[in-house]
């Protein structure tokens, strides 16, 4: 009778000896790391022409360990074997491309273009304690090796189907252990510097406290307690998102629900057809012909309840104590920490700014005589001194100039003019204000106006006058303070011989610009023109008030006043 050898069984006639050589530098660590012991020291086995199954089962049932082979696995063995059992295992899969685990029970076997990947995502636990739980009990395969991500808190593993899935029991067994052991817990954190609650700002805008700010950065979209965060929803998509072009192209994903199991990243990758280049003498487990696989998309992970998910959906709580000025945290005991470093730096003591203004009303003609130049914009050099001028024309007309040394020079030149009539300055308030907060000074006339109705009159309130609002910024550098300021001036004024159905009008002309000055430095603002006109009647007493004749004895006379309206802000940074 003429035996024939299957073309698994030349292929381990020709690389049986070149296998075993290779195997043997790897023997070592292997030995002492895999979980999988054998009941006797050596395996002495003859075959000739025998399928590998049932070559598998033979070897099983000699270490007193049941086999599952999976139909993929395929050919015939032939030859003289006495080696450690080890090695016997070892030999048959880098010959035949097949990977195998055991799970303590049994001995699986599967084609190596068969294996699997998952992406464990952890909400509770840590990948540390995955780890360590892997390790302890003995789970672990140095031959299948786990990719951790402290940052992201992520798991990769890449194995057989069965070691993936153990792999994947126990990281859901300690999430919920880590969850029920670890319930939310309350904790209040006082503020000192910062507000907790939302505040009305000095143009009607809120202004938004700490507690806002963690609920937009805290929970989806800023919109209510929406689960665990966008921040882990973010690392995880963007851990997976790093991993799926390794693995292969995955199809679209749908949404992730943020409170849900964060184990959700989940990869079940399909074999593909197999081919030389992934059958043909892979070291088993060493990854070979993994470069064929194609994850689906992602199956969310079975293991917490209903009433489970509901609760972790309304964390975190996060609100405010206005009254004590606090921030109220409900979350999980493991955030807390970072609740705190967060808070700490948050509420830091903000710089004290003091904001001093110059309203300096200059007649047109005088203005040269001031020592700016406002057509050009360079720097120039007031009154000789080593005060410098830097001017720019922006938009709608408006002059502005840096001026150094607290603008001294400039309010000497103007106490000159003063003196001569050509100049007054009108106002100079003074106010200091928090850094990044704006300063307002306001100074205003109101008269109310009767509007007759059907059956009643009603009294409307007209105000004119002057409404500034200046919001610094500082910031130290190597060279001192750089402070920017935002600058909103609406001017208005009440005009006496224009009237509109026996009614004054009101002007109003509206100046908002922004700079960088350094300290002792001041912001110069012009363009801002006022025209005034008065009346004047003159004449003989009793005389001017005969009639017809009182006419000759009286005399009217208008006088028209163009000036210049400047705004000097010097700010100071009070340390």
């Amino acid at each position: 009778m003429q035996n024939r050898k299957a073309p698994g069984s030349r292929r381990m006639d020709r690389g049986a000896r070149l296998a075993l050589v290779l195997w043997m530098g790897m023997a070592a660590c292997l030995a002492q790391a895999a979980p999988l012991k054998f009941r006797s020291a050596n395996f002495k086995y003859v075959v000739d022409g025998k399928p590998i199954r049932e070559v598998l089962r033979d070897f099983g049932a000699s270490q007193g360990m049941v086999v599952a082979v999976a139909p993929e696995v395929e050919g015939s063995v032939v030859g003289k074997f006495d080696l450690t059992p080890r090695q016997f295992i070892d030999l048959l899969a880098l010959s035949y491309g097949f990977v195998y685990y055991y799970n303590g029970a049994v001995l699986h076997v599967s084609a190596s273009q068969g294996m699997h990947s998952t992406l464990v995502q952890l909400s509770y636990a840590r990948v540390r304690q995955l780890r360590e739980t892997l390790e302890r009990m003995n789970v672990s395969e140095p031959r299948f090796p786990i990719v951790y991500d402290e940052i992201a808190n992520t798991a990769l593993v890449v194995g057989p189907q069965e070691y993936v899935d153990v792999i994947r029991e126990i990281s859901i067994q300690l999430e919920k252990r880590t969850r029920t052991g670890g319930r939310s817990v309350t904790r209040i954190f006082p503020l000192r510097y910062t507000r907790a609650a939302d505040r009305p700002g000095t143009d009607g805008e809120v202004q938004p406290g700490i507690a806002s700010l963690l609920q937009e950065l805290y929970n989806k979209g800023g919109q209510g307690n929406s689960g665990a965060g966008a921040s882990l929803l973010r690392s995880e998509r963007s851990l997976s998102d790093r991993v799926a072009p390794a693995l292969g192209s995955a199809q679209q994903e749908s949404p992730v629900d943020t409170g849900s199991l964060a184990l959700r990243r989940t990869f079940n990758i399909q074999p593909k057809p197999a081919t030389a280049a992934t059958t043909g003498g892979a070291p088993a487990g060493s990854g070979a012909g993994t470069s064929g696989f194609a994850p689906t998309a992602p199956a969310p992970l079975a293991g917490a309840s209903e009433q489970e998910e509901r609760e972790d959906e309304s964390l975190p709580v996060i609100l405010p104590d206005a009254d004590g000025n606090n921030i109220v945290v409900r979350d999980l005991p493991e955030r807390m920490p970072a609740y705190e470093a967060l808070i700490a730096s948050l509420d830091t003591q903000p710089r004290m700014i003091e904001i001093a203004v110059q309203i300096i009303d200059i007649d047109d003609s005088a203005l040269r005589e001031v020592g700016v130049d406002w057509n050009l914009s360079s720097r120039h050099l007031l009154g000789g001194s080593a005060s410098s001028i830097a001017t720019k024309a922006t938009e709608g007309g408006l002059l502005t100039a840096i001026i150094g040394n607290s603008g001294q020079a400039l309010l000497t030149r103007i106490a000159a003019l003063e003196q001569q009539g050509q100049a007054r300055i009108s106002s100079q308030p003074r106010v200091a204000t928090l850094n990044n907060i704006a300063a307002v000074m306001s100074s205003e006339k109101t008269f109310y106006v009767k509007v007759p109705g059907y059956q009643s009159s009603s009294l409307y309130n007209v105000s004119a006058g002057l409404d500034m609002k200046v919001t610094p910024t500082a910031t130290r550098e190597a060279d001192g303070y750089r402070i920017r300021l935002e600058v909103r001036i609406d001017d208005g004024q009440v005009s006496t011989t224009e009237t509109v159905d026996s009614l004054p009008t009101v002007s109003r002309s509206q100046i908002g610009t922004q700079a960088f000055v350094r300290q002792d430095e001041s912001l110069l603002l012009a363009g801002h023109t006022v025209e005034r006109t008065e009346e004047r009647n003159s004449g003989v007493p009793l005389l001017q008030d005969l009639p017809v004749v009182g006419a000759a004895f009286r005399q009217k006379s208008v006088s028209r006043n163009r000036t210049e309206r400047l705004f000097l802000v010097t700010p100071r940074v009070l340390d």
